[in-house]
């Protein structure tokens, strides 16, 4: 019990002492309170977490960039990628197997500046990591980005002259006359009919990439006496080895193709086979004396 004058100095009856509060300590300032960690999530099993983590992100980040490079070279069901595509790719696979190691080491680092007793397993780990995946990606991401700019600049170049050729002459008109005149030469006739229904010799007409990729069209003479049909229709005979009318005559081919700035290259083991040289037709255009003429230009400027 205590009267009205414990009551002046200060003296509380026990029964009225306010409830005690966990942390009020009046004006006295409160740290923050220090976590307990999770009874299922030791620092221990965390580094563990951390490590596993980045070790599979290290082969993870190989086989984007393996994925990406097949995309690139096979595509299925799509165009294939452009450069643009293929380095952004290789950009999201050093991300996974260079970035989650190098976010794991900083956030190490950080954290041992505030508690040096903090373990270093997580930190030599990623170290470790880093020093395989960095070269690696490193190697990869500097060949793409030069293969990139060089492709960049390529496009940015403008036709060649030789590209040019069908703004000042009609190339696909010489190529016909050349191959008919060919097919004439080896004493055939290439205005009979295929086994089709069309000019046993023609032309058709492909598209094909300039020097700087830009969208062109190239053409393709051929003529093959196994696949024609005599002036009344019949087909040659079974396993022959040439066209009844052929002659055979590689030096008539040879004259003219001179004549017209086209060099005869002979090309193989095989009798009589040769090619056709110049710089407006592609390097494997060859020639049977059966006779077979099989003649494709470069690729020029689509007018």
């Amino acid at each position: 019990m205590t009267d009205h004058r414990d009551e002046a100095h200060g003296v509380v009856p026990e029964d009225d002492l306010p409830p005690h509060r966990a942390g009020d300590y009046g004006d006295a300032p409160v740290g923050p309170r220090t976590p307990r960690p999770s009874p299922g999530f030791t620092p221990r099993a965390r580094a563990a977490v951390l490590v596993a983590l980045m070790i599979v992100a290290l082969p993870a980040g190989g086989i984007i960039d393996i994925a990406v490079q097949l995309r690139e070279s096979f595509p299925t069901g799509g165009p294939n990628l452009d450069r643009t595509g293929v380095l952004i790719g290789f950009l999201v696979g050093a991300a996974v197997g260079v970035g989650f190691p190098v976010v794991v080491a900083v956030r190490e680092v950080r954290a041992r500046r505030r508690d040096r007793t903090r373990s270093r397993v997580v930190l030599i780990a990623s170290l470790a990591i880093l020093a395989i995946a960095v070269p690696t990606h490193g190697m990869v991401l500097t060949y793409q980005t030069r293969k990139t700019v060089e492709l960049a600049l390529q496009k940015a170049q403008p036709p060649t002259e030789l590209e040019r050729r069908t703004e000042e002459r009609d190339v696909q008109a010489e190529l016909a006359e050349l191959g008919d005149e060919t097919v004439r030469a080896l004493g055939a006739d290439p205005d009979l009919k295929s086994v089709s229904g069309e000019r046993a010799g023609g032309v058709r007409r492909d598209s094909c990439h300039l020097d700087n990729l830009s969208s062109g069209v190239e053409w393709t003479y051929s003529y093959d006496w196994r696949s024609t049909t005599g002036p009344d229709g019949t087909q040659p005979a079974p396993g022959a080895e040439a066209a009844p009318t052929a002659t055979g005559d590689v030096a008539a081919v040879v004259e003219l193709w001179e004549s017209r700035g086209v060099r005869a290259v002979t090309e193989g083991e095989e009798p009589g086979r040769f090619r056709a040289e110049a710089d407006w037709l592609r390097d494997y255009p060859t020639v049977y004396p059966g006779p077979i003429v099989l003649m494709v230009t470069t690729c020029f400027v689509e007018t």
